[in-house]
């Protein structure tokens, strides 16, 4: 008989531990597994169709990390596009993961038209748990 991994109960699986602050080598790490995440799942759109799968709020997420990581600054907007579903789609996203607690919206301060998206720190901190120990 087959191990089947995805037959096991969420509870069987070692939990993630985000008691010790990240290393820099944790960080690098799930840097490196957000950016591979990223891109085969636009591969994945690509070759399967984007119809089928999507998980837009975690693609965002995902695009928040890997910015945040190189120092970027990302937009309502460039966060929509990320998603890859349309923008009122994006939007009602990224209203829910703000009202979750999972990002922050701030406003630019020379054009009130934009507003900047970051995680919170907490979220920060469990996704670098989580992509540093390969998901």
């Amino acid at each position: 008989m087959l191990f089947d991994p995805i037959a096991l109960p969420v509870e069987s699986f070692d939990p993630v531990e985000i008691d010790a602050p990240p290393s820099r080598a944790d960080l690098i790490d799930a840097q490196q597994a957000a950016i591979r995440l990223f891109r085969m799942r636009r591969r994945r759109d690509a070759l399967l169709g984007a119809e089928q799968f999507g998980e837009p709020a975690w693609d965002m997420l995902l695009d928040l990390f890997t910015s945040e990581c190189r120092g970027q600054q990302i937009t309502v907007s460039s966060s929509c596009a990320a998603s890859a579903v349309p923008v009122t789609t994006a939007l009602r996203h990224l209203a829910s993961l703000e009202r979750e607690g999972l990002i922050l919206s701030h406003p630019d301060p020379h054009d009130r038209r934009r507003r900047y998206l970051t995680l919170t720190e907490e979220t920060r901190r469990l996704m670098i748990a989580l992509l540093a120990r390969g998901m």
